[in-house]
């Protein structure tokens, strides 16, 4: 298909080939600046939580989440995602005005995820979306992985929140200056 068949391309290939590579360059910015919301799944008696794996060869485990829509807020972006990566809707646990959050800053990237304790532990999930999650588990928090104590492909943010609650420290505040 050429770049004359899709409109949209054509308007930035007619002031040649850098004007596509702008504008690629621009969205990905744009990408990595939307905030992602998500949830930490915690087993009732809080010694377990739910992560996800992504699709394809490469994926690592983490929590489920995702990019906020334009005007939605973060409670249901972080109850949307859940929902879809892992079919489990978490709106009777998490309060609409909970403060029960991990906020995490990295540059311009924010992620933010609700502790959303009390799930019990023969809960059914599926992912709703196609080719977005691989697998869903319960992992033992002891066992996850650190920042001190690295065993796979887990983000450094997902590591240090990992971190914290295995230690009991659930709802400190993490110091967003870093």
């Amino acid at each position: 298909m050429s770049a004359s068949v899709v409109p949209l391309i054509q308007l930035y290939t007619s002031n040649g080939s850098n004007s596509l590579n702008e504008a690629f360059n621009q969205f990905r910015q744009y990408k990595t600046r939307v905030p992602v919301c998500g949830a930490i799944l915690l087993s009732e008696d809080w010694t377990e939580c739910v992560l996800v794996k992504g699709w394809g060869k490469n994926a690592s485990w983490t929590f489920p989440k995702g990019k906020i829509n334009q005007d939605e807020d973060q409670r249901d972006c972080a109850l949307r995602e859940l929902l879809e990566e892992t079919g489990f809707d978490a709106n009777e646990l998490l309060a609409k005005d909970s403060t029960d959050y991990f906020e995490h800053r990295d540059n311009e990237h924010r992620i933010r995820l609700y502790v959303v304790p009390g799930v019990p532990r023969n809960t059914p999930f599926e992912a709703q979306t196609r080719k977005e999650i691989s697998q869903i588990e319960w992992f033992k928090l002891g066992d996850l992985p650190t920042a001190k104590k690295p065993q796979d492909s887990l983000s450094q943010a997902g590591r240090s929140l990992l971190w914290r609650i295995a230690f009991h420290d659930a709802f400190a505040p993490l110091d967003s200056s870093k």
